[in-house]
């Protein structure tokens, strides 16, 4: 199963809606998007999941399985990583059309 999970691509290959694809040092389908970096990692049990890291700014092709934290559920294969991606980006940029500002506020509470 693991043959069906590798992708081609070596070098980042950003994609027209701003998302960049790759290959990590792990042989893992990565992306990056802004400032958030996908995984498509593959469990023991030979199934895949889709994990986060952020802030990760070293190139894809360095990321590492340990580079990734978050678990954001199963995917079937690289077609379902990909449009996961890509609906992920979409999200990004319609919060980023919203004009919200964060802003980090400290309460105490007794």
């Amino acid at each position: 199963m693991t043959a069906a999970l590798q992708m081609n691509l070596q070098e980042p290959n950003p994609d027209p809606s701003g998302v960049e694809f790759a290959t990590s040092a792990d042989g893992m389908p990565v992306a990056r998007i802004s400032d958030l970096v996908l995984a498509m990692v593959t469990s023991p049990n030979g199934f895949a999941f889709l994990a986060s890291a952020v802030s990760a700014h070293r190139p894809l092709a360095e990321l590492t399985r340990a580079d990734f934290i978050g678990h954001d559920g199963r995917v079937a294969d690289e077609d379902e990583f990909r449009a996961r991606v890509a609906e992920t980006a979409g999200h990004k940029r319609d919060l980023a059309e919203l004009n919200r500002v964060r802003t980090r506020m400290s309460t105490s509470t007794p």
